[in-house]
Parts: C-alpha cells; structure tokens; sequence
C-alpha cells in the first residue's frame, strides 16, 4: 500500500475549502424560509402568562402612565413592559419579545395585558384608604363571593396580619 502524494492531499483539501464556499454562498443566497408560528407555541406563552398573572401579580408594579414592571418567574430581577396608551404600542425587556416579539407576545407582556384587563373591569376602592384598583392589587374577604363586596389593599386587609395571602381571596378572580 503506497501512502498518498502530498500533492493529492493538497488537491483534497482545495477541493474541500471550494465546496464549503459554494454551500455558503448558497446558504447566503438561498435562506431558508421563516419557522411557522404554530398555535401550541402562543398557548405555551399564554399559559406562562396566566401563571405568572396568578402567583406574582401582587408585585407587578405601575411605574408609569403606561409603563410596569414585572418580576422574572426564576426571582432574578425585573422587566420592564410597555403596555397601553394612546398609540397601543407593546414592548418588553425580556429576551423572548427581543427574539418573538413582531409575533408572540411574551408571558411577562401577558400578565401586564391581564391586569390591565382586570383593571379596566373592575373599578373598586379600599375601604380604609380609598386606593383604587387600577393603582393597586385589591384583596376581598375569604369565601365572600360578592362581587360587590368589601375590598382591601394588603396593609389594609384584616386578615393580613394573621393569615398569608395565599388564603385571601384576590379581587376579580371570585367573581
């Protein structure tokens, strides 16, 4: 068996390095065609959204007409979502809506769009310091299913100081 000349090995290799060339080129030329949007991706969203709407909604916070900030599901830092206003724009800070945003919203973009929701139905005032629901989290009595019942912002709730929030009945969801 005779080992193989330099020269030949040089020519596989230049044919290598053309071949790859031309694939490149090809690729640039050619670009494959958008992923689809599939309805099981913007229900994954959406259900991420919802959960995040119903365990952490007591810390997203209005910081501006139409400006919030919403904490990260992992509890590392905060996004800042633009939601609302005049214009309807949306916007979020998280790297999800930077790679979806022109087709998918994001959970944190859902949770914002929840509230607002909420906030936009439901209009009731603390009964100690007359806070409204659209400025902050209103809580109702456990198992007062009235719609108009009594509503508390959490300092001002009467069961706040022996019982967790987790057994408070949030405004809107026991209607």
């Amino acid at each position: 068996m005779q080992a193989p000349a330099a020269e030949s090995l040089q020519q596989v290799a230049e044919q290598d390095r053309i071949a790859r060339a031309i694939e490149r080129e090809y690729a640039t030329q050619n670009p494959a065609p958008p992923k689809p949007i599939l309805p099981q991706e913007i229900a994954d969203r959406a259900d991420r959204g919802w959960n995040l709407h119903l365990t952490k909604r007591q810390l997203i916070t209005k910081t501006g007409k139409d400006t919030y900030t919403v904490p990260s599901c992992s509890g590392h830092g905060t996004y800042t979502v633009y939601y609302g206003g005049e214009s309807g724009a949306e916007d979020c800070t998280c790297t999800d809506y930077g790679v979806h945003g022109d087709t998918i919203a994001c959970k944190h973009l859902t949770a914002v769009a929840l509230i607002y929701a909420r906030r936009r139905r439901v209009h009731s005032r603390c009964e100690v310091c007359g806070v409204g629901s659209d400025e902050k989290t209103l809580l109702g009595i456990k198992n007062d299913r009235r719609r108009d019942g009594p509503r508390y912002c959490l300092p001002h709730h009467p069961e706040s100081m022996s019982l967790s929030v987790g057994n408070l009945v949030l405004d809107g969801v026991a209607s």
